[in-house]
């Protein structure tokens, strides 16, 4: 049975196997068409954000298999505009984004 759990970020280092699988599953697949060996780079880059105030994770185990996963932290108060942020922005509109 496959449950959701939220995890800490200290604690995440014991799946860091099942997410970097699970990252280059999904990653190496269109649109993205990552190298499968960016799973890797993606579970060290998963550390840093760990440690960000306001971390929080989400896992679906089964069991200790890791099935999918969410990372999410607090924005900073400057909203950035590189990566995903400038999307986030526009979908939410300038309102939201200042509040």
């Amino acid at each position: 049975m496959t449950r959701v759990r939220l995890i800490e970020g200290t604690d995440l280092a014991a799946h860091a196997e099942g997410i970097r699988q699970g990252y280059a599953h999904v990653f190496a697949a269109p649109p993205w068409n990552e190298d499968p060996s960016a799973g890797a780079l993606y579970v060290e880059r998963l550390a840093d954000d760990a440690a960000r105030p306001g971390f929080t994770a989400a896992l679906a185990l089964d069991g200790a298999t890791v099935g999918g996963f969410a990372t999410a932290w607090t924005t900073p108060v400057v909203f950035h505009s590189g990566r995903s942020y400038g999307h986030a922005a526009q979908a939410l509109g300038p309102d939201r984004v200042t509040a």
